[in-house]
């Protein structure tokens, strides 16, 4: 009974040493992306070839490359289609997030 009394809990609780974390790089390669969101390069170059993830690829370089950008629209087009829904969806679903952002032209009056 002694024991339970002695104990001490402390918060918040001390991080790990040898915690998980990554650090964000500017630019994650197609092997890298494989690793990360496991995806097989076909599926891959295939978002990428239709446009729904961009490549940021430098010039004069084969192989493709992806920033941060690319790395959300990745785990957003993972998730979307593991809820099931079909890759129009998808599509109409990023194009209505990229929208928000796009700057939009100024309508002009007519009276």
């Amino acid at each position: 009974m002694n024991e339970k009394r002695n104990k001490v809990l402390s918060f918040p609780s001390p991080v790990p040493s040898k915690a998980d974390y990554q650090r964000v790089k500017s630019a994650y390669t197609l092997p890298e992306i494989k690793q990360l969101f496991g995806l097989s390069e076909r599926t891959i170059r295939r978002w990428t070839e239709q446009g729904i993830v961009r490549a940021s690829s430098s010039p004069g370089s084969a192989e493709l490359t992806y920033g941060f950008h690319a790395l959300t629209q990745f785990r957003r087009v993972r998730d979307l289609r593991s809820q099931g829904q079909t890759m129009r969806q998808v599509e109409a679903v990023l194009q209505g997030q990229l929208s928000l952002f796009r700057a939009r032209k100024p309508r002009s009056l007519v009276c």
